[in-house]
């Protein structure tokens, strides 16, 4: 059995300016041990995808309008607030997009991770302050018992994303969500920040949702990919089959706007058009406005997602059988 199973999921927010469907019917499956990549373009959903299995999403605008998300056998979506408290932190982790914003800038390092601990796993606070030393060494800080002490302002930006991480590893989860985990960093810190992560995977056999719109980020680390557009899943794949033979236009049209330094052109290749409002999608595909491929009936009627075979699906009409 997979450990998670997002089953046409619809997280929706309603504002002023009408209903997001920021999230529109995606599913996908994740075994333990194995990474999912989630790649598209800034604002396509894979962020509200995360925040919807952490069930983060906020409730005075967003809605989840349908779906379940199957957690270890249980529909997270209709568990108790109180329950869903004890999964998250525990057995569900995330790091978020940007340390500096999501660690405490008035408590120590070392504070955070205790709190996390004595909440979690009932630890007291001397138990707590050496799990907090351990987890940092872990996780690559030097001096550990000297940094467990600082605040995260005295700390470089890679410090500050090992900390995040020492904090999501601190339940010992069974699936850990990088959301965005090597942005602002430099290549070199990038590369130690995803070594670790595979080196932790490995020794935890935990499952890793990575999130992000470096296609680098993707090869290096994923076994499937599943690429978003407007809310939805436009294509999914193994890792390797989607960077040797993309299917989908988009994920073509992404693969094409990677620089080549093989190649002598003198304007980069790029998408045309506009990735469309969430608040007023086109009635057919919603890549269809901006794809070289698309016929009359693209425009007017949406389609599944197409099994190809070898755990390739691809929703477009090129590919209905």
């Amino acid at each position: 059995m997979s450990l998670l199973e997002v089953r046409n999921l619809k997280t929706y927010f309603y504002t002023d300016a009408g209903v997001g469907k920021a999230v529109d019917d995606i599913s996908f499956t994740l075994d333990r041990g194995k990474t999912l990549g989630i790649v598209g373009e800034s604002g396509c959903g894979k962020s509200v995808t995360s925040l919807s299995i952490m069930r983060l999403v906020d409730t005075t605008v967003g809605r989840y309008e349908g779906g379940e998300i199957i957690f270890d056998g249980r529909d997270i979506l209709k568990l108790p607030e109180r329950e869903m408290q004890k999964l998250r932190g525990d057995k569900l982790s995330m790091i978020f997009q940007e340390p500096m914003t999501s660690l405490n800038p008035v408590f120590t390092v070392g504070y955070q991770i205790s709190e996390s601990l004595m909440l979690h796993k009932g630890m007291d606070k001397k138990q707590a302050w050496q799990r907090s030393i351990e987890l940092l060494e872990m996780v690559g800080i030097p001096e550990p018992a000297r940094r467990v002490d600082e605040y995260p302002h005295q700390l470089s930006g890679g410090m500050r994303q090992r900390v995040m991480i020492a904090m999501a590893l601190s339940g010992d989860p069974e699936l850990l969500i990088a959301d965005e985990p090597t942005t602002a960093l430099d290549v070199t810190i990038q590369a130690q920040i995803l070594a670790l992560l595979k080196s932790l995977q490995e020794q935890l056999n935990m499952a890793i949702i990575i999130i992000t719109h470096d296609l680098g980020v993707i090869a290096e680390m994923a076994d499937e990919v599943a690429v978003m557009y407007a809310g939805d899943i436009v294509e999914m794949a193994p890792t390797r089959e989607l960077f040797s033979d993309p299917k989908h236009p988009y994920t073509i049209g992404l693969m094409n706007s990677i620089p080549d330094i093989e190649e002598n052109a003198e304007r980069l290749r790029t998408l045309e058009g506009l990735v469309p409002s969430l608040y007023d999608m086109p009635a057919g595909c919603r890549f269809a406005p901006r794809c070289q491929f698309a016929c009359e009936q693209c425009s007017k009627s949406r389609i599944g997602l197409t099994a190809l075979g070898g755990g390739r699906q691809v929703r477009c009409r090129r590919f209905e059988q």
